[in-house]
Parts: structure tokens; C-alpha cells; sequence
């Protein structure tokens, strides 16, 4: 993997630093040197100067901010923006200056927000620190400020720490036949959480039930799963149910070791299960074996067979080289401002073209859809972002000569014009109103001037 590495990165390959040069210049220019974007093949309308950029980012260690730095300091950035042209071929394009282009759907939204003063509060579901799910990388964003400050959550601690290795018999450690167990152990919860993070693996597979329902399962024991399980848990007992299985043809070490973390609503933990010798183990299937009101009496306690630093598993290390996430939820720090393209994929981006994250989309469509202008002129969504900044801008308490000043220097950074101040004056009302406000709120997000990039 390192040599292929080395080798897309090479000096004398280019086509990687070329192919993210243009991608950087079509977001400034909106335009790329090569159209479309994922043909490369395609003639540029300027080889020299994609060379030189491509060059240029590859001698400077692939510094992406120095690149955009150059582009966004050139002086034909700072050419007058122009309307986009017909022709997309390179034989025929002449660059005139930077194209006029249409804000994304999350810059439209981070527009939206900035001008109601109506940035979304931290979601805890939106905190797990995978960062692979839409919207998941927002729990990784706190980590990682919370490591740059030097603040350690209070509750900080690492999955399986507190769990021990357990079987049906003492010496699985060592060997255990080819068998499958079934382990079982009731929950007490005071509440139902607002996140529970539940970490499990076992030598050779597992599969986890919460109160009757499949939770999750894995074949691959040096690999640790996580996944949040809020949402099958319940105030008062649970059943949490575990069915392990030793592969192999012969006798081998057998083991199965796991923990659940319930985190109430300010991120902190309310309750914590690992596995350990109160489990009860069984080496014979019954029918109702996952359900709470099964009698297990008949069942032994389960055999503890070390922590999770004993061989030949060594969980620890694992944990220890970052290949499982930590169980506590950072916090962002006060004030931190959740951008739109941190948030779940809803209806209003939606609307407005932004793709899933699991699709790579190098270009988005610059004519508006019937639907985006519907959801532009008549969605609930952006009507109650609007309704609640017309709130916050009430409670100001401004003079309306005042009020018309903030409202466009904080959507368009300019002062209104004299007929733009006596338009918007006359929507605010007399006296002024939270309607009125709303009125003009609207007027300002549906002007050029406010959803177009010059």
C-alpha cells in the first residue's frame, strides 16, 4: 500500500495533484481548467497553467491551503465575476473571470443561519465519534477540539476496560471445542438513554440481542464493533443476549468479551454493563433463549477468563492503537457554531441538491429545480428557520432605521440602499412587528444578491 501510495503521489505521475488542482479551481472560478471534472482525459482550455498549479502543489508536500491561498490571492480572482458561458469544451471556452455561480445547499443554509441567528444546538445523536455516518463526523470535530484545548472529559474511559473474557468453560483460554454458547444477563436501566454505545467481540463470532431484537454482530474477533443501541433499550430490565460461536475444525482458545455505556443527556454515563462472571451461560440452545421472561435457572454462571489484556487476545493493545473509539462524547466548546455540513442530510438540503454523504458528487447542478424553487417560496422548513430569526431579532430591540442597517450588513456585508431602506421600513410595519420582520427576512433570502457567489 505504501508504494502505491508513492506512486499516485509521485512528481513524474501527476494526474492526482492535476486532478485536485482543477477540482480547487472549479469551486473558486466555477469553472474547472479541464471540463467535466471526472474526465481528465479532456483537452484543458490552459495546459500551461494546469501544469504549473499541479507542479507547484506537488513540490510543496500537497499543501491544499497553500493552493487555494495562490489561487484565491491571483489576480484573476479578483477580475469581475462573469455570467456563465454556453459552451463547456475546452476548444471554445475563453476565460473571462470567475463565473457567477449558486450558493450549495449547505452554504445557502449556513447563510440562513447566520442571518436568523439560528444555529442548531449539538444533537447527542449526532456525537458518535466515527465520523462515518451522515453527520457523524460532528462527535469527531469535539474530539479532537477537546484533545487541541488539553480538556479531558469527566467521563472519559476506554471500551472494554472494565470487561472481562468469558466462556462456558474455565480453560477456553487455551481450548475450547468448535461450539456455540449462549449468554444472557438482565439490565437494569432507571431510564431509557439518550446514546448507548455497546462494544463486543468474540473468538471466532457473536451476535447481540437487546430484549429480543438482533443488535449486531460480528465474524472478525481482532475487530472490536461498535454501534449505538439506544433505541432498543428501555427504562427498567433489558435483556441483553449474546449468541458466541469457536469456530475451527479442532479445539482452539474461545472467548467472548463486551460492554454497553448508557449516556444520559448532557453526555454523561448512566449506567455501565460489561461482561464478566454474573453472566449466565448455557451450551445448548433453548426456544425463548433472548426473551426477558425465559427461566435461565437451569443456566451456570459464565467462566471468567481474564481482562482484556490477556492473551491470546490482547484487546487492550488494540484499543490502545485507536482501533476502537472511545466511549465518551466530547462537548463542543460554547459557542461553536454547527455548520450545515455537519448536520443529517433533511428535507431542506435535500431540496436544494445536496447529495448523501455515502455519494461523491464532484459537481452539482447551477440552475435551480422546480423543487428548490418551491422550497425556496413555500417550505415549512426554511419558514421556521425564518419565523424564529424574526424572534431573535425582535428581542434586539432596535430602531427600525437601525434594524434594516443590521439586518443587510449581516446578510449581504453592505448598507441598504435609500429605496431599499424606505422598501424594507414599510415591512417591518408601524410599529414594528414580529411579522413584519419575518416579511423582511424573507425579501432578503430570496434576492440574487444573497443566494449567487460574485
Amino acid at each position: 500500500m505504501r508504494q502505491l501510495a508513492d506512486l499516485v503521489v509521485h512528481r513524474d505521475n501527476g494526474r492526482l495533484a492535476r486532478t485536485i488542482v482543477n477540482r480547487l479551481w472549479a469551486k473558486l472560478f466555477g469553472r474547472g481548467l479541464v471540463e467535466q471534472l471526472d474526465n481528465m482525459d479532456t483537452e484543458p482550455w490552459h495546459q500551461n497553467l494546469l501544469d504549473y498549479l499541479a507542479s507547484d502543489l506537488s513540490d510543496r508536500g500537497y499543501d491544499l491551503k497553500r493552493t487555494l491561498a495562490l489561487m484565491a490571492t491571483s489576480r484573476v480572482y479578483q477580475l469581475p465575476c462573469v455570467e456563465p458561458q454556453g459552451s463547456a469544451s475546452g476548444e471554445y471556452f475563453v476565460f473571462r473571470g470567475p463565473l457567477i455561480k449558486r450558493l450549495t445547499a449547505e452554504e445557502f443554509v449556513d447563510a440562513v443561519f447566520a442571518l436568523t441567528s439560528t444555529w442548531p444546538d449539538a444533537d447527542p445523536a449526532w456525537m458518535k465519534p466515527d465520523g462515518r455516518a451522515q453527520g457523524g463526523q460532528l462527535g469527531a470535530i469535539a474530539e479532537v477540539l477537546a484533545a487541541g484545548s488539553g480538556a479531558k472529559p469527566a467521563n472519559d474511559r476506554q471500551p472494554l476496560s472494565e470487561a472481562k473474557w468469558i466462556w462456558s468453560r474455565a480453560e477456553a483460554r487455551e481450548s475450547a471445542p468448535p461450539q456455540t454458547i449462549y449468554l444472557r444477563r438482565i439490565w437494569r436501566l432507571g431510564e431509557q438513554p439518550r446514546r448507548a454505545v455497546a462494544t463486543f467481540t468474540a473468538d471466532n463470532s457473536f451476535e447481540l440481542f437487546i430484549n429480543g431484537k438482533p443488535a449486531m454482530k460480528s465474524d472478525n474477533w481482532g475487530a472490536p464493533t461498535q454501534a449505538d443501541l439506544a433505541e432498543l433499550l428501555v427504562a427498567g430490565d433489558n435483556m441483553i443476549a449474546v449468541k458466541a460461536t469457536n469456530g475451527g475444525d479442532s479445539p482452539n482458545p474461545a472467548g467472548a468479551i463486551g460492554d454497553i455505556v448508557a449516556f444520559g443527556g448532557e453526555h454523561e454515563p448512566q449506567a455501565i454493563l460489561s461482561t464478566d462472571a454474573a453472566w449466565r451461560v448455557s451450551e445448548r440452545e433453548e426456544t425463548g433463549w433472548v426473551e426477558a421472561k425465559f427461566d435461565d435457572s437451569s443456566w451456570k454462571p459464565a467462566a471468567a477468563l481474564g481482562d482484556w489484556s490477556v492473551g491470546p487476545w490482547n484487546i487492550a493493545r488494540l484499543v490502545a492503537q485507536g482501533g476502537v473509539v472511545a466511549q465518551w462524547a466530547a462537548k463542543l466548546p460554547a459557542g461553536f457554531r454547527i455548520r450545515a455540513a455537519l448536520l443529517p442530510l433533511d428535507g431542506l438540503q435535500s431540496a436544494l441538491g445536496r447529495p448523501n454523504r455515502e455519494q461523491v458528487v464532484s459537481q452539482r447542478d447551477t440552475a435551480a429545480t422546480m423543487l428548490q424553487a418551491l422550497e425556496l417560496t413555500n417550505g415549512s422548513a426554511l419558514g421556521q428557520l425564518i419565523q424564529r430569526g424574526a424572534v431573535c431579532w425582535e428581542k434586539r430591540a432596535l430602531e427600525p432605521p437601525r434594524l434594516v442597517d443590521e439586518i443587510y450588513r449581516t446578510a449581504l456585508s453592505r448598507a441598504p440602499s435609500d429605496a431599499e431602506r424606505q422598501l424594507a421600513l414599510g415591512a417591518l410595519g408601524n410599529p414594528v412587528t414580529s411579522e413584519g420582520i419575518e416579511d423582511l427576512l424573507w425579501m432578503i433570502c430570496m434576492l440574487p444578491e444573497f443566494q449567487l457567489v460574485p
